[in-house]
């Protein structure tokens, strides 16, 4: 179960942005790290917004339901992943919450419209105490001298951080003191992995296949192949010319590479 508000009734202009990488920001970040040849972790930080301050002047207050269900005194077996002693504090939390009272929002919660804000304002808090300036569109890099290739750098898609680096596993460890983190996923050579939406496969240390597999099989894709022969012509799928080529994004390239170093 999760809790949240509906945020999007709240009509006033605050502060929402939390960039997310651009396909070619991590395609270029991809590339950079199978040049290097790094190892590559990928992980899934839990309860993200939970874990975020609200500094906001203006602060959230949330009503609690009339009815709430009561938080059994034996903690349910299918709740692995806390203890006895966390559920008994969990149980004395949820004693002292009185339904229909409104409560002052000490933490970002999904639904309230600066709760991405707030959990990017927060990891980069603590990306920048490892070490890690961002650079582009939530693409965060540490190097060990100034002006030098980077040895790690870390993309971000709201909670899935995607960690390569020569001290990849140490900073997670780091970061794991400071968030909870729901999965770790290492992307050794010969693996599979997936990350926002695409099939990861990594066959050695300088290659990296994407492809988006997993989300295909549910869809007909013969379906679709049968209208597009009805509405495309066979110039609309010929092969760019020269003259065609899109060169809009070359800045864009040569910015985000000579970041990366």
């Amino acid at each position: 179960m999760r809790i949240y508000v509906a945020g999007y009734n709240d009509l006033r202009k605050v502060d929402t942005f939390s960039g997310t990488p651009n396909r070619d920001c991590f395609l270029l970040t991809l590339l950079y790290v199978a040049t290097r040849g790094f190892e590559v972790e990928l992980v899934d930080i839990k309860n993200a917004f939970l874990q975020s301050p609200n500094d906001h002047v203006e602060c959230v207050g949330v009503r609690i339901p009339k009815s709430i269900p009561t938080i059994p005194a034996q903690k349910p077996s299918f709740l692995t992943e806390y203890s006895d002693a966390e559920w008994g504090e969990i149980r004395k939390e949820a004693e002292r919450v009185v339904p229909g009272q409104i409560y002052k929002l000490n933490n970002a919660l999904y639904g309230t419209p600066a709760a991405l804000a707030l959990w990017g304002k927060e990891l980069r808090r603590g990306q920048e105490e490892l070490g890690f300036v961002p650079v582009k569109q939530s693409i965060a890099v540490r190097r060990e001298v100034e002006d030098e290739p980077a040895q790690d750098v870390q993309a971000t898609h709201v909670d899935d951080i995607f960690g390569a680096g020569e001290r990849t596993e140490e900073a997670f460890d780091v970061l794991g003191e400071r968030f909870k983190i729901g999965s770790r996923t290492k992307a050794n050579v010969g693996s599979k992995a997936k990350y926002i939406g695409m099939d990861m496969y990594h066959p050695d240390a300088h290659t990296f296949e994407l492809t988006s597999e997993s989300y295909l099989e549910g869809i007909d894709v013969d379906a679709i192949l049968g209208k597009l022969k009805k509405s495309l012509s066979e110039k609309n799928v010929a092969p760019a010319e020269e003259q065609d080529v899109d060169m809009s994004l070359q800045g864009v390239y040569q910015e985000a590479n000579g970041m990366l170093g």
